[in-house]
Order: structure tokens, then sequence, then C-alpha cells
């Protein structure tokens, strides 16, 4: 989210996360739909958080200015 309010496109940040564009699109997607409330770095059993939480609080405080 933070590389596309950067500008760059989903193509763009897809690949220098190391995902594909379609991923990219979905973490949008949601976060569009439920804002910050469905936003955050849940457990995920076969995945380490990749996301810090000072990263977390930049999303949130840019949705909500």
């Amino acid at each position: 989210m933070l590389r596309c309010a950067d500008g760059r496109t989903s193509n763009e940040a897809a690949v220098e996360l190391g995902h594909f564009e379609h991923m990219v699109c979905r973490w949008q997607r949601r976060f569009t739909e439920h804002r910050i409330k469905h936003f955050s770095n849940e457990y995920r059993s076969k995945c380490p958080q990749t996301i810090s939480d000072a990263q977390v609080s930049r999303v949130r405080t840019r949705s909500r200015s």
C-alpha cells in the first residue's frame, strides 16, 4: 500500500515485494473496502510477519489524512 501511495504502479510494487501484481491489487481492494480495520498483519501459520509496526502506523497515519 505504501509503495502505491508513493506513486508506484501495482506492477512496480509487486516486483519490488517479490509478489504477483494480482496480490497487490487484492491488498488494495481489501484496504479500499475495509480501510484500516482489516488491514493488519494477522497471524498466519506458515508466513512470518513481513510488516513492521512502524509501517502499519505509517499507513494508518496516511489513510486518516
